[in-house]
């Protein structure tokens, strides 16, 4: 099984996530004070992982993204892009570097996946 991680602001229509299982939704205070985020927290079968991440990665808006990954591998998704990498505890530079590029390219952010991870499992009470 996979988690994916992603806000229902990264959607133009965020309906799209009606079609997947949840596993959680969190709703966060934006750290700017500009209201909040809709964070969801998908579950997805190994065997639909493939057309899920084409599907999400098809509807984002252009400068979001979203992670999807379980024990083995990450697809760090976005707007009509998709790198697979290998799952890791702890994430050095030259192990994201050109996922990072496309994030700040993309205008997405300065992406730190430890940061972003730490995150996450503090979400799944990890």
């Amino acid at each position: 099984m996979f988690f994916g991680f992603t806000e229902s602001e990264s959607f133009a229509d965020p309906t799209i996530l009606n079609n997947y299982s949840h596993h959680k939704v969190v709703i966060e205070k934006r750290a700017d004070g500009k209201g909040f985020w809709h964070i969801v927290i998908l579950q997805i079968g190994k065997e639909q992982i493939d057309g899920v991440v084409k599907t999400i990665s098809n509807c984002l808006k252009a400068d979001w993204n979203a992670m999807f990954y379980n024990e083995h591998i990450l697809y760090a998704v976005f707007k009509d892009r998709i790198f697979t990498l290998p799952m890791k505890s702890t994430w050095d530079l030259t192990d994201y570097e050109e996922v990072k590029k496309y994030a700040k390219d993309a205008n997405v952010g300065d992406l730190d996946m430890n940061e972003t991870f730490a995150h996450y499992n503090e979400l799944l009470g990890k």
